[in-house]
C-alpha cells in the first residue's frame, strides 16, 4: 500500500531540512534536469542555494529557462536569484527568456531591473535575440524599458537589419519607430511634470549671400 501524499510531503520536508544550502542546490539543479517542477518549487521554497552554478556555468535561474521551466524561473527570481548571472557561453536570463519567448519571465526581470543591453558569446543583445526569433511582445517590452536598439553582434548586424534579413517586418517597424515613439514620451513625461509643453528652439536657415 502506498503512502499518502501529506506522509510522503513529510518525509521530503525532513529529508531537506537535514541538507546543507549548498546541497539542495545542487539536487535543485537535479531536479529541473529532471523536469521536476514540484520538487524544484519546494527546494526554492526551503532554502536551497540559489546561484550555485553546474558546470556550464548556469545558475538555477539560467537552467530552468534552459528547460523553458517559467514556473520555477518565476519562483527563483521572487526569491532573489541572481537576474544577471551569466553562464560560461555569457548567456544571461534576460538573453535567454527572450530566446524562449518567455513573456512573463522577460516582465519579472524588467521589473527586477534586469540589465538589458548583456551580450553572449556571439554579441547579440535581448533585442537581437527578439528581432532574430521574432518575438513581438518581448521586443515591446524591451523597447519601452530603454533597451538599446542599434548594438551590432558578432556579424556586424544591428537587429533591424536581422529582422528585415529574416523577413519579421513588424519587428523591423517596432525597432524603426522606437526612437521618435520614446521622445514623444519623454515630451509627455516632461509635460505632466512641468505642467507646460516643451519648447524647441527654431532653427534658422542661413541664406547664401547674394553676389552682386
Amino acid at each position: 500500500m502506498s503512502k499518502p501524499k501529506y506522509v510522503l510531503d513529510r518525509q521530503f520536508d525532513k529529508a531537506v531540512h537535514e541538507k546543507s544550502p549548498l546541497q539542495m542546490g545542487l539536487m535543485l539543479h537535479e531536479a529541473l534536469s529532471a523536469r521536476d517542477t514540484a520538487t524544484a518549487l519546494r527546494l526554492v521554497a526551503q532554502g536551497a542555494q540559489l546561484d550555485i552554478p553546474d558546470r556550464f556555468g548556469d545558475t538555477p535561474l539560467l537552467r530552468a529557462l534552459l528547460v523553458e521551466n517559467s514556473s520555477v524561473a518565476l519562483a527563483l527570481i521572487a526569491q532573489g536569484a541572481d537576474i544577471n548571472a551569466q553562464s560560461k557561453a555569457k548567456m544571461t536570463p534576460l538573453i535567454r527568456a527572450a530566446h524562449s519567448g518567455d513573456v512573463a519571465v522577460v516582465k519579472a526581470l524588467i521589473e527586477k531591473k534586469a540589465e538589458l543591453d548583456c551580450k553572449d558569446h556571439l554579441d547579440n543583445t535581448a533585442v537581437s535575440i527578439a528581432a532574430i526569433h521574432n518575438r513581438e511582445e518581448i521586443m515591446a517590452l524591451l523597447i519601452a524599458a530603454g533597451a538599446s536598439l542599434d548594438d551590432k553582434n558578432a556579424t556586424g548586424s544591428t537587429p533591424v537589419e536581422h529582422a528585415r534579413t529574416l523577413g519579421n517586418y513588424r519587428i523591423a517597424e517596432m525597432l524603426e519607430r522606437a526612437p521618435a515613439e520614446r521622445l514623444q514620451r519623454q515630451l509627455e513625461s516632461a509635460s505632466a511634470t512641468t505642467g507646460k509643453t516643451p519648447k524647441f528652439k527654431r532653427m534658422e536657415v542661413l541664406k547664401p549671400e547674394r553676389k552682386e
